[in-house]
């Protein structure tokens, strides 16, 4: 007798908002979700020339450490400073469970201008240039239970790459300034795979939402099933379903990975708007960031 084939399932809610409802001053911060490890807050950075290997603790002694809050400025706003400085360090700990140590961990950030290199206990984990976002797969093994630390090694402007001209490379429109971070820095936690994007494309009319959802992770798996679930605001009833198979094919492209869409009715209560609230851990469970955003959203299952 053949056993049934078990089948991995994500579900996520769309919930409807009213503009009205909007508070952009009290947002939500990333990495929020239950199965998420938020990284603002207190920090430490060091001012340096890039090749002081502070991610590990040699390099660490070689520098003079001061505290600060991120997201946010290093410093005060300076040319001359800003001119002149190659490279910021800034280091935290945080601690992780046993199942998240073993699990798929996915670090993210919104911007950190001119781009940074992340070390996770000594281990490169990832680099991104200029600013964002971005998201990297931790390497399997880096992450430990109980206490870890990450060092980000942020580009400041005379630290750039440029051009033969001297020009930084940097995409127009952004510049080249102090070294910051002005977004969330966080980590989300997987079992298997990953919703690397999550992209809500409603049908106003039509009385429904088409979502296009990107998976991603370490390892191929062909038996995912994605279930969207439409639920009316603020009370979470469940007024429709959708359902499609999918896939996770991995792709080491930042930009890259396989789309799946799957198709279910949309709450239009009052003519609100329908927003997609990120996918969630696997087997059910949704937390997302409450932000109004059209493409993106992350989730893991």
């Amino acid at each position: 007798m053949t056993p049934r084939r078990m089948h991995r399932t994500c579900e996520f809610g769309l919930l409807t908002v009213a503009l009205s409802c909007l508070n952009l001053s009290a947002r939500e911060s990333e990495g929020s979700r239950t199965n998420s490890i938020l990284l603002n807050g207190p920090w430490e950075f060091a001012v340096g020339a890039g090749d002081e290997g502070a991610e590990a603790a040699a390099g660490e002694q070689k520098l003079r450490w001061r505290q600060v809050t991120l997201p946010g400025p290093f410093m005060a706003w300076n040319q001359e400073v800003a001119n002149q400085t190659k490279f910021v360090w800034a280091r935290r700990s945080f601690e992780v469970t046993p199942a998240q140590a073993r699990g798929l961990a996915v670090l993210r950030w919104n911007r950190i201008g001119s781009g940074a290199a992340a070390f996770i206990n000594g281990q490169k984990a990832g680099e991104n240039e200029p600013t964002g976002p971005f998201q990297v797969i931790v390497p399997a093994g880096v992450l430990r239970a109980g206490e870890n630390q990450i060092v980000l090694k942020i580009r400041g402007a005379a630290g750039v790459r440029r051009s033969r001209s001297g020009n930084p490379l940097i995409p127009a429109g952004f510049g080249v300034g102090m070294p910051e971070v002005t977004d969330d820095v966080w980590i989300d936690f997987a079992d298997t795979a990953y919703l690397k994007w999550v992209l809500a494309l409603p049908d106003l009319a039509g009385s429904r939402v088409k979502i296009r959802v990107t998976p991603t992770g370490a390892e191929r798996v062909d038996d995912l099933k994605i279930v969207a679930q439409a639920k009316s605001w603020p009370d979470g009833k469940v007024v429709g379903e959708g359902q499609a198979s999918a896939r996770l094919v991995p792709d080491p492209d930042p930009l890259g990975g396989e789309h799946f869409f799957v198709e279910g009715p949309a709450y239009l209560g009052s003519a609100r708007p329908v927003v997609a609230r990120n996918p969630c851990r696997r087997h059910l469970e949704c937390h997302t960031p409450d932000r109004r955003r059209e493409a993106q959203h992350q989730g893991a299952l």
